[in-house]
């Protein structure tokens, strides 16, 4: 029986075909681990890249924000400059009292000063000095509301420094406005 060459022949054939199919099998099973893996990191890639898209549309917005606030802390900060120089003027000329309550700095100029930064890398320190000046400023009104009642050389020089610091906050504050984007 087994000195039947066709015999052997035979076994070893199918021998052969069935560890094929084994090799098949095991190699189909292998192809199908592997396409629910790459479906897996695709999928995964997919919710990564939705992930980036997401971070760098509130980024924009973001940066859109920070534009509306650096403007409006600018724009407020004009508009307080113009306001405390008429009133020091007049107190100046017509001894007309100043108010106690002094609002030079606007009230978001931290928030500002921080979304600058997103902005661009002039815009800070432009900001942060102007806002900074106005400070000094309002210090200087302070003393002159404390001492309105005894006008001196003094106070007079405080008048001129109060002035001096809003004038320096003004230019700074010019400066800075250049580095906003334009809409």
């Amino acid at each position: 029986m087994f000195s039947n060459p066709n015999l052997w022949l035979a076994l070893l054939t199918l021998a052969l075909v069935i560890v094929t199919y084994y090799y098949a099998r095991e190699t189909a099973g292998i192809l199908k681990e592997s396409q629910k893996t790459r479906k897996a990191v695709e999928r995964q890639a997919s919710a990564i890249e939705e992930s980036n898209r997401l971070i760098m549309k509130q980024r924009e917005d973001s940066i859109a924000l920070g534009k509306v606030v650096v403007q409006s802390t600018i724009d407020t900060a004009f508009d307080n400059i113009e306001e405390w120089k008429g009133r020091i003027k007049a107190l100046e000329n017509s001894h007309v009292p100043l108010p106690s309550t002094i609002d030079l700095v606007p009230t978001d100029a931290q928030i500002a000063v921080y979304h600058a930064i997103h902005i661009s890398l002039e815009l800070p320190p432009l900001l942060s000095g102007a806002l900074r000046k106005l400070d000094y400023a309002q210090r200087d009104i302070k003393v002159i509301i404390d001492f309105e009642q005894i006008i001196s050389h003094q106070i007079r020089g405080r008048i001129n420094s109060a002035l001096d610091f809003m004038e320096m906050a003004s230019s700074e504050l010019t400066k800075a406005k250049k580095y906003l984007p334009q809409s």
